[in-house]
This record gives C-alpha cells, structure tokens and sequence, in this order.
C-alpha cells in the first residue's frame, strides 16, 4: 500500500490484515496526528537473517514540508546500521497493534505524546522505546509479550520516558523484565485482571513511581484497588510489615532483604499478615530440611523461593483459598512426589515446579478448563519428571 504524499490525512488505521508495508509508504503524509499500524518495520513476520527496520522506515528518508528528522537504528543479523527518516511533526499518537517492537523502533520520535502497545504485540527488544521527550502516557494491551534477551540483552527496553503506564483491561499477565530499568516512569495503573507478574517486571525503575504507601510497604494497582500489588518495602530495616487485605500479588523481591522481618510460625512455614488474616503471605519454610508442611488453610499467596531447596518434602496441600503461587516456590524439591492444588489459583510463577523429577502427580481440584486458565511463568515446570494432571472432571495432560 501508498499513500504518500497525501498530506491532508490527519488520521490513519492500517488494519492487521495488511502483511507488509512498503519503504516510504507514508512519506509526506505531513498532517498526521493518529496513525494506527499492523507492526513496526516492513512486515509482519521477519527471519532471522531478515532486516528488522524500525518505524521511521514507512515514512522514508526524503524530506518533505512537516517532516521532522529521525535518526534509527535497522539491524540484519549482527550488523546494524543507522538511517535518517522523516516523520510528521503533527504525529501525536501511535498504535502498534502487534508484530515486534525492535530494536530503536521510536528513536528520536519525540512528537508522539501517547503510544499504544497493541493486543498482538509478541515481543519488544531492549532500547525500543527510549528517550523520548515528549512522551506521556503508554497504553500497554499486549496478552501476550515476551522480552526478547538475545536481542540488546542488558539494554531496557522502555528507558529514560518521563511518561504514565496504563495496562489494559485484557492483560492477564506481565512479563519478566517488561518494564525493568524505565527511568521516569511515573504513575502506573494495573487492572483486576493481571494475575501475574514476571520477575524483574518493575525492578530498576527509578524514584519517580508514584507508589501507594501502606504500612511499611508500597504498592501499585488501580483506583478500585490502590493495593493490589506490594511492590517493595519502605526501608530494608523494618521489623514488620502488614500486607494490605486486598493485595493478590507480591513482587519476587518485595521484602527478601529484610533481614529484620518478623513472622508468624505455623506448620514449619514462616508467615506474614493482614488486617484481618495473619496467615495471608507464607514466606517460606522454617529451614530446606523440613520433611513436611501444613499450610495454613487461610494462605492466600506462596511467596518468591518459599520451599526452594526443600529435597526432602514428599507430599503437599495447596489450600482452596491460595490464588498466587509465585516464582521458584516449589523449585528442586527433589523429593516431591505430589501436589494438590485449590482450584483458586490464578497464576503459578516462573520456574514455581522445576526441577521436581520425582514428581508423579497433580491433583487440582477444578475442572481441567480452569487448570488451562492459570497464568504460568516462564519455565514453570521446567525439568521436573513425567506427572499426571487430575482434575475433577478428568485426567488433563502428562507433564514434562
């Protein structure tokens, strides 16, 4: 498709049947305040050894009346090179509906004011979005979106954006490392909806968060529920922390340097409390030599490592009222041979059951539909042995 030269469009949706874009395709499109695109760069599907362009390669590198110089970066396998596009002045808003976010896609884009991450975006590179001063509010509704490490690996890939975060209404889980290292990012809204959280999701973004402070800790969420997610602490020395009564998620790091924590024991397990539920959070074990735990039927959240290590565990009991099963939480239990899980649980963390090669079999007690709605993280059962699912209306699958 082509519309260059059409500069009397003010807005512009190039919808997701559209495969490929071609160079220049918007070239002098000079009154452009809205554009709507299927992905960045050329097309929707690249290979390995394809050139990965970034967004300015739609508009070419001609100069027309109300183009404003950006410089980007295109990559082809481990070669990159910079280019000089021209992008309207007047462009104040960007949807990226899906495909991958590249490497330095909105370099130098500094008249785009609000950026939407579309539901099909897969994955976004370190250094996509950076550095972009006039920038103000993210939309993020990507379902699902991976960090793609082998490409700029310690390089965020949103970074040095003074600008809000809002996550859609569809978002079921963040990703590992989705928002790590954003310096500036500023007000963050999360729905009801996430149920999980990849490790590293927040870690790293600077002092200028505005976070919701309760109690010794400081959360993120939405105006519904400002505390819906505990993000760290408040200082590393304090004795106690009371977790808000509507929190559902805890970052992997929220509180693991707080040497000076006080708990509750209950079961070999160490917990921390609400308001109203002093069993709400079990930390972790007593030690990794314990050979069994009861958890309390109360618990509401399995926290980050909280059994790791614990080889001589055989058998335990997830209660109905647990809902988070956070990252590493069962990892190299060795000994575990079995699990029975509530049919509460949202979501089950990064590597939660890896390692687990004596493991034969999970019991859950919700149907096998809901067993396949649970939001899982990266490598969740990674290396633990061939188990059987069993659900109440059947056996599910064979794990690996």
């Amino acid at each position: 498709m082509a519309l260059s030269g059409c500069s009397e469009i003010t807005a512009l949706v190039i919808p997701d049947s559209v495969k490929t874009v071609g160079y220049m395709a918007l070239s002098g499109c000079s009154a452009l305040k809205s554009l709507t695109i299927p992905f960045v760069g050329s097309s929707l599907k690249i290979n390995e050894e394809d050139t990965r362009y970034p967004f300015g390669y739609i508009f070419g590198s001609y100069r027309y009346e109300g183009g404003v110089e950006v410089k980007q970066w295109s990559s082809s396998g481990n070669k990159t090179y910079q280019v000089t596009y021209y992008v309207p002045a007047t462009l104040k808003k960007v949807t990226v509906l899906g495909g991958n976010l590249n490497f330095s896609s909105f370099d130098d884009c500094n008249m785009i004011e609000e950026l939407t991450v579309g539901e099909d975006v897969v994955g976004i590179d370190g250094n996509a979005i950076r550095e972009l001063d006039g920038l103000k509010t993210v939309y993020w509704n990507a379902t699902y979106c991976v960090f793609n490490e082998s490409n700029y690996t310690f390089n965020p890939a949103i970074k040095y954006v003074n600008a809000d975060l809002i996550i859609g209404g569809n978002v079921k889980q963040i990703p590992a490392r989705a928002f790590y290292g954003w310096i500036g990012l500023r007000n963050v809204t999360i729905p009801d909806s996430v149920e999980g959280i990849g490790q590293h999701a927040f870690y790293d973004c600077g002092q200028s968060v505005n976070y919701n402070e309760y109690n010794n800790g400081l959360y993120l969420g939405n105006p519904n529920n400002p505390y819906m997610i505990l993000v760290k602490t408040t200082s590393t020395d304090i004795t106690s922390l009371i977790v808000h009564d509507k929190t559902t998620i805890i970052l992997y790091d929220a509180y693991s340097n707080c040497n000076n924590l006080q708990y509750t024991e209950y079961g070999n397990a160490l917990y921390l409390g609400s308001e109203t539920n002093p069993y709400k959070v079990l930390v972790k074990a007593v030690n990794t030599d314990i050979e069994s735990c009861s958890i309390n039927e109360q618990t509401e959240i399995i926290s980050y490592g909280a059994f790791w290590g614990c080889r001589n565990l055989t058998h335990i009991n997830i209660p109905d009222r647990v809902r988070t099963i956070s990252h590493y939480s069962f990892t190299d239990c060795t000994g575990l041979q079995e699990i029975s899980v509530g049919a509460s649980v949202k979501f089950i963390g990064d590597f939660s059951l890896a390692g687990n090669v004596a493991l034969t079999r999970i019991s859950f007690s919700g149907s096998k539909a809901q067993w396949l709605a649970i939001a899982k993280g990266e490598l969740w059962n990674n290396g633990s042995g061939l188990y059987i699912i069993i659900c109440s209306d059947g056996e599910l699958q064979i794990g690996i």
